[in-house]
């Protein structure tokens, strides 16, 4: 089978800003949407006492947390055109920044719900409590909602994150649709306005069939149809530097295969195992139309796993996903920089700029000596004439290293800053350092491109 060569990369019809922007304005026009049928209910604009203002308080903030839970679901449903235009770190964090308002709106709601009726009924707010959570059974059920919801939402702060496997974390998380499914329940039944508006009813089911449907289709039936086309199977498990590994997929028709260099997949090995649990890792080689690569180094559960794959073992992908490849290019000159794992894309688009006879600066720090991944294919890539390779060995305070990294030496490598387009990935010091001196340098920031899809 012969090699797939991509062409000249194409630009995209909207920057990665834009279209977040674009994503943004959406998501806050519908949560303006959302408070029209409750301004319009005749019981939320007759006001009697205080107890009125609470509960039509309550009704607006358990309609809007609703709301912003079904976007967040929306938001990582893996729709192609977000993740390959928005991109999944900044898919992830506004989904992570919209869990802090779920969970305000929902004490909203719970606090003024309970004090406005325990207000109407002339008791105190235990006695309230206890009357509605154990009279009223779809409350019940709404609270369960909102405890599933709260543990998942407690267990993604970042502190917590760290704490816990990926596979339990995960697990955990799946919780949330549990959560969201109990209280979609708790809203039809209890809701006043779903209850006297059947248009809004509808309305409010089929946001939520719309959305399942998308999570339905992106993050089950795609994977699926993907591998009935392509059958992917692991072919070899290569050790690398520093003990990690590569492992090879082989599949039909691989050529047909819409990834690029820089994006990633969600690797699913059909282990008895790991059959259960997908993990993000970018391809560390360019598409060739005959197999695929991954590496990895063995650091938690699953990763600690992949040397002993067997050839043969089925493996499920979802993607691919991921913003920043080629086609935001708009110069002549790539300088990618990786650190560590890193070199995994940037090496994937090094082969690929090397093909189209691109300028490229790869410039990639390691630890330390015999750290450096794919050193072999690496050195072959200097050799073409097309890539300036700079493998930078030592900690970010060695001489060697900083005296690299200071912004009068990479301002000689950058002869024409406004023809370059800098692509980083590896660990936020060494990130946040370079676009720095990037900046220092000459680029603009438009042209300087991240992107992380860390759990």
């Amino acid at each position: 089978m012969t090699a797939v060569r991509p062409g000249p990369a194409a630009s995209v019809a909207l920057s990665r800003r834009e279209a977040a922007l674009l994503v943004t304005a959406a998501c806050a026009t519908g949560f303006l949407l959302v408070l029209v049928p409750w301004w319009q209910d005749p019981a939320t604009r007759t006001v009697r006492s205080g107890g009125d203002v609470l509960v039509g308080v309550a009704r607006a903030a358990g309609m809007l947390a609703a709301y912003l839970l079904l976007v967040q679901v929306a938001l990582l449903a893996r729709v192609p055109w977000l993740e390959r235009r928005v991109g999944t770190d900044w898919l992830t964090g506004a989904h992570r920044w919209l869990g802090s308002y779920v969970m305000g709106l929902v004490a909203v709601h719970v606090g003024a719900v309970i004090v406005g009726y325990a207000a109407y009924d002339h008791a105190s707010v235990s006695h309230e409590t206890a009357t509605l959570v154990l009279t009223y059974p779809y409350v019940l059920l709404g609270t369960v909602g909102l405890a599933l919801v709260a543990l998942v939402v407690v267990t993604s702060l970042k502190p917590l994150r760290r704490l816990l496997p990926y596979e339990v974390w995960h697990t955990l998380h799946l919780l949330a649709y549990v959560g969201i499914a109990l209280a979609i329940v708790h809203q039809l039944v209890d809701g006043a306005q779903f209850a006297r508006h059947a248009t809004m009813r509808a309305g409010w089911i089929g946001a939520h069939v719309v959305v399942l449907l998308l999570v339905l289709r992106y993050r089950v039936g795609d994977p699926l149809l993907l591998w009935s086309r392509h059958r992917f199977r692991v072919v070899d498990v290569i050790p690398e530097a520093d003990g990690s590994v590569s492992v090879y997929v082989g599949g039909r028709n691989l050529s047909r295969l819409p990834i690029e260099g820089g994006q990633y997949f969600r690797w699913r090995f059909l282990t008895p195992s790991g059959w259960w649990h997908a993990h993000p890792f970018s391809v560390s080689q360019a598409p060739n139309g005959r197999w695929l690569r991954m590496t990895a180094k063995p650091v938690g559960d699953h990763t600690s796993t992949l040397h002993r794959l067997r050839e043969g073992v089925p493996v499920i992908l979802e993607g691919p996903y991921g913003a920043v490849t080629r086609r935001l290019a708009r110069g002549r000159h790539l300088v990618l920089v990786a650190g560590g794992s890193g070199i995994a894309p940037m090496l994937a688009m090094a082969q690929e700029a090397a093909r189209a006879r691109t300028h490229v600066t790869l410039i990639y720090r390691v630890s330390g000596r015999g750290q450096a991944w794919f050193q072999t294919e690496l050195d072959r890539l200097a050799q073409t004439g097309h890539v300036d390779l700079h493998v930078l060995a030592g900690g970010r305070h060695e001489e060697e290293v900083r005296r690299f990294l200071r912004a009068g030496q990479l301002t000689r490598l950058l002869t024409e800053p406004g023809e370059v387009d800098a692509y980083l990935c590896g660990p936020e010091g060494l990130v946040s350092e370079m676009i720095t001196l990037l900046q220092a340098a000459g680029v603009a920031a438009p042209r300087i491109h991240t992107e992380s899809f860390a759990w």
